[in-house]
């Protein structure tokens, strides 16, 4: 609110006077008001609560869980890494916030897989920037290590890919079923 009135008040171009703003905008008359008190009451009955994003969990798709697992286990074989099942939660939300990407979805309909690949690069080093808080270790092997963390790109989009293609195929014709693996 404070920055919509402070733009009003701001010259346009740079040649002009400069303003008294003091003047212009009362700041005491903005304050912090209380609107609600008391606690927020919960039934005491069983429920369910949906996970927010698809982390292989208690429900997860065993063929998922056995895919990223065999991430892993070729990571740590080949460079001598030492991922733990605990690190398949960060390479899964990694996984599902780029296949619930929109626009790698409409790239998937209309481009060949090259181009696909293309995109997912490019959106596989932006989400794996908004995740440096929850496995830095991860995040700076990915980004130190060129060969890493071209492996890690690769085995990720292959499984986005598989994902979204079926997803897409579901989506045209829900009696179908999902088409194989391109291989």
């Amino acid at each position: 609110m404070f920055g919509r009135l402070l733009l009003k008040s701001l010259p346009a171009e740079e040649g002009r006077p400069s303003l008294h703003l003091a003047e212009t905008i009362d700041l005491e008359s903005y304050r912090v008001q209380q609107t609600h008190s008391g606690t927020i009451g919960l039934d005491d009955e069983n429920g369910w609560l949906d996970p927010l994003s698809e982390l292989d969990g208690v429900l997860a798709d065993e063929p998922e869980k056995a895919a990223l697992s065999q991430i892993i286990e070729e990571l740590n074989e080949r460079f001598g890494t030492e991922f733990d099942e605990g690190d398949r939660v960060f390479f899964a939300e990694l996984k599902t916030r780029l296949t619930e990407n929109e626009s790698l979805h409409e790239s998937v309909r209309v481009n060949s897989r090259e181009n696909v690949r293309l995109l997912h690069d490019t959106l596989f080093m932006a989400v794996l920037q908004t995740m440096i808080d929850s496995n830095f270790d991860i995040f700076k092997r990915i980004n130190d290590n060129e060969e890493f963390g071209q492996q890690v790109r690769e085995a990720i989009f292959e499984q986005v890919y598989r994902e979204v293609l079926a997803k897409l195929a579901s989506e045209s014709d829900p009696t179908s079923p999902p088409p194989a693996a391109p291989g």
